[in-house]
């Protein structure tokens, strides 16, 4: 891998070719079609799930326990009481899970926690992430995509919505209440959304939606000063804008954009430095989960893995 500090072994897929093909990019040594072949094989330390939402809970249970380390694609789980007997399993069997939600993990995102600091009493926020899917097109043709599919614990809160709740967690804490309000496709996945954050004094409201883009910035507002984001997640540019309009540039040039989050984990993993400590970022998980489970439940989102 970019940061040198992972070695691909093992490939796991239901189909074989793609195994193979994936395999023999990366250099693993042996493929396998079979999860459970897969997490007893020896030579593995960690493994990375990267499969449909609705299909994480159980394989990562699988990993954690044979008592391997597991990084989760976002969302790693469909709601909290998953996200809890996972790092409960976790825990118990002295491993480590990471949920991979990388832009928390970048240095510009770490820059605008800090800088809230500077901008006097927070008055309000706005966060915006919103991506057309090509997927969508499928949805107006009457079919249904994973990602549009409660089968699959899909919808736009939990594909892009997931980042703007992790912001607002991570800079601002837990929500006194939070309400989610969206249109739904005729699979009553969500399609696009505003939620709103209630904070003492102040409210965050967040902007998702996969039926269209949009270029609106992101910003804190504050009392003396506003931070200005080009983007709610992979940030490029935050500024920092006084009253009277001077300007100072904060962020800086960006990494890959899964290096900072591979290095942590490595890190975590291997007993090491990192930038952040398990626990916090344990912590951070269960505490969007919860969040994530209000929002959607809160606005008549149900999935299979709600009522299993």
């Amino acid at each position: 891998m970019l940061t040198g500090l992972y070695r691909v072994t093992a490939v796991c897929s239901r189909e074989s070719g793609k195994a193979e093909a994936f395999g023999k990019r990366h250099g693993a040594v042996r493929c396998f079609t079979d999860l459970y072949e897969f997490a007893s094989w020896d030579e593995i330390d960690a493994v990375y799930i990267a499969t449909p939402n609705s299909l994480h809970y159980e394989q990562c249970l699988a990993m954690l326990k044979v008592g391997k380390h597991v990084i989760v694609e976002k969302p790693a789980f469909s709601n909290i009481g998953e996200a809890e007997k996972a790092f409960a399993l976790a825990e118990k069997n002295g491993v480590l899970l990471f949920e991979a939600m990388r832009s928390i993990h970048e240095e510009n995102h770490r820059i605008v926690k800090d800088a809230i600091s500077q901008i006097g009493t927070v008055c309000g926020a706005n966060l915006t992430f919103m991506k057309r899917s090509p997927r969508y097109d499928l949805v107006l043709d009457g079919e249904e995509p994973g990602i549009f599919s409660l089968k699959y614990s899909g919808g736009a809160l939990m594909d892009l919505g997931v980042y703007l709740v992790y912001d607002a967690v991570d800079w601002f804490g837990v929500p006194e209440d939070a309400s989610y309000f969206c249109q739904k496709a005729h699979t009553g996945a969500d399609t696009v959304g505003v939620a709103v954050l209630r904070y003492p004094g102040f409210e965050a409201v967040l902007n998702t939606g996969k039926t269209c883009g949009s270029q609106m910035p992101s910003e804190i507002r504050g009392r003396d000063k506003i931070i200005l984001l080009d983007a709610a997640q992979s940030i490029k540019t935050v500024r920092l804008i006084d009253n009277e309009q001077n300007e100072t540039v904060l962020s800086v040039p960006s990494n890959h954009w899964m290096e900072d989050q591979a290095r942590v984990f490595a890190g975590l993993i291997s007993g090491g430095k990192a930038a952040v400590s398990y626990q916090r970022l344990k912590q951070l998980a269960l505490s969007v989960h919860e969040l994530m489970t209000k929002l959607r439940m809160g606005a008549g989102i149900v999935f299979p893995a709600d009522e299993a």
